[in-house]
């Protein structure tokens, strides 16, 4: 490799991860919680399980959960109204998302007719995806 490619992408490669995953779910949390108060209260979710997927990156299965993921996603354009994934707002709004990790997470979930659980297992596979935030 070119000296000066290696430079840069030695450069690049810090700056496009500066922010821990606590920062990252820590600011979804707020934003949800300032922007779409509506998904919790909706939902009857209860705070420990928004803490605990927030905080520690736990995906309850309960109803009421994967139904706020569904609202907090739809609410923020990451799918369309039939649930499918919103490519465009998805890498632009998930730090550290890619179009590989797109593409495993949305065909593991294409045949998934609930809307909540379909959301729920795009979420639990982007969370998880090859250790991208844990």
């Amino acid at each position: 490799m070119h000296p000066k490619i290696l430079l840069v992408v030695i450069a690049v490669l810090p700056a496009s991860f500066s922010k821990t995953t606590e920062e990252i779910f820590g600011g979804w949390k707020r934003r949800l919680e300032n922007e779409h108060p509506e998904c919790q209260e909706m939902t009857d979710v209860t705070q420990r399980e928004v803490d605990a997927h927030f905080l520690r990156l736990e995906m309850s299965p309960t109803a009421s959960f994967k139904c706020f993921i569904h609202c907090g996603f739809k609410a923020f354009k990451l799918i369309n109204k039939d649930g499918s994934l919103n490519r465009d707002e998805f890498l632009k709004d998930i730090e550290r998302a890619t179009t590989e990790m797109m593409d495993d997470c949305d065909g593991r979930i294409a045949q998934i007719e609930d809307q909540c659980e379909k959301t729920f297992k795009l979420s639990e596979c982007v969370t998880h995806y090859r250790h991208v935030y844990i």
